[in-house]
C-alpha cells in the first residue's frame, strides 16, 4: 500500500493542473465575447485622448539652487621614494635553525649562616655550706652595722667595740669570736655577746646542751647546726674567746686576733760561685 502513495499524489496533481487550465480558457473566452469589434465601434465608444496639464508661467518656476563653490585642489604631496628591501639570502635546506639562548638561571640567595652559641663552661658545683657562710656574712653586716673585711684565703672579718669575728672558708672552715676586754678578760663585752648571738642564730646552733669543762678550764659543747655537727670551744686563758669548728677538726692555736699580713717576697738566690781558673800543667801533674 505504501508504494501507491507517490502514484496517487501524481494523479491528483495532474487533475488539478487540468482543472486550472480549463478554468483559464473559459475566462479568456468570456472576455473575448464581451469585446466590441472595431468596425462596429461608435464615437461614444472611442476613448477620449488624455487632457494635457496646463503649462506653468515661467516667472513662477523656482530658481535653480546655487551650487557650492568647489574649494581649490590641494597640491599633491610629493611621495617618498620607496627603498627597496634588502635581498634575503635563502637558508639552505637542511640547515638547523639556531635556538634562542636560554635565560640565565637566577641563583638563589645564600641562606644566612646560623650563629652558633658560644659554649658555656660547665657550672661549678657550689657547696651548700659556702652559701650558708655567705648568708652569715650578710647577716653580720646588717646586724652589726659595719662592713666586713676580706681575709687571705677567701675568709672575712668584722670588728666592733670589744670584739672581733673571723670566718674561714671551706674546706677547713672555722669561726673565731674574740672577746677583747683587757681590764677583765673573763667578762664578756657587749660586742662579743652580739657576735655570739648572731653567729649561733644564723648557723642554727643549739646552745642549750650542757658543755664539758676540762682540767685546764676549757669548755667543749658538741651540738648540731646547719653546717652539721660542730664543737664550740671556750678558752678562758685566751680572753674567754669562742671557737666554732666541725667535729673532728683540730683546733688552731691562736693567742690573739689574726692579722692579715702579706708574705714577704722571697730573697733572690745568690749567684753560683765562679769556676776556678785552670792551672797550666806543671811538672807536678806528671
Amino acid at each position: 500500500m505504501s508504494n501507491h502513495w507517490p502514484i496517487l499524489a501524481a494523479v491528483i496533481l495532474i487533475a488539478l493542473a487540468v482543472l486550472l487550465g480549463l478554468w483559464d480558457q473559459n475566462e479568456k473566452a468570456e472576455i473575448a465575447a464581451r469585446r466590441i469589434p472595431v468596425s462596429q465601434m461608435t464615437p461614444a465608444d472611442t476613448p477620449a485622448p488624455p487632457t494635457p496639464a496646463p503649462a506653468r508661467p515661467a516667472d513662477t518656476l523656482p530658481a535653480p539652487a546655487a551650487k557650492p563653490a568647489t574649494p581649490p585642489a590641494k597640491p599633491a604631496t610629493p611621495t617618498q621614494p620607496v627603498t627597496p628591501a634588502a635581498p634575503q639570502t635563502p637558508t639552505p635546506f637542511g640547515t638547523p635553525t639556531p635556538l634562542a639562548p636560554l635565560p640565565t638561571p637566577v641563583q638563589p640567595a645564600p641562606l644566612p649562616t646560623p650563629v652558633q652559641p658560644a659554649p658555656q663552661p660547665p657550672k661549678a658545683m657550689v657547696d651548700p655550706r659556702t652559701t650558708i657562710l655567705q648568708t652569715l656574712r650578710t647577716e653580720l653586716q646588717a646586724r652589726i652595722g659595719t662592713p666586713s673585711l676580706d681575709l687571705a684565703g677567701g675568709g672575712f672579718a668584722l670588728n666592733t667595740d670589744g670584739a672581733r669575728v673571723e670566718v674561714q672558708p671551706l674546706p677547713n672552715w672555722n669561726i673565731n669570736i674574740y672577746n677583747n676586754n683587757a681590764q677583765k678578760p673573763e667578762v664578756e663585752t657587749e660586742g662579743f655577746k652580739r657576735f655570739y648571738e648572731v653567729v649561733t642564730t644564723g648557723l642554727g646552733i643549739d646552745t642549750q646542751q650542757k658543755a664539758i669543762t676540762t682540767d685546764n678550764g676549757k669548755s667543749y659543747l658538741k651540738t648540731n647546726s646547719k653546717l652539721g655537727s660542730v664543737s664550740l670551744v671556750r678558752d678562758p686563758a685566751n680572753g674567754n674567746s669562742c671557737l666554732i669548728r666541725p667535729l673532728g677538726q683540730l683546733a688552731p692555736i691562736i693567742t690573739k686576733p689574726a692579722v692579715v699580713e702579706r708574705p714577704a717576697p722571697p730573697a733572690p738566690a745568690p749567684p753560683p760561685p765562679a769556676p776556678a781558673p785552670a792551672k797550666p800543667p806543671g811538672k807536678e801533674d806528671f
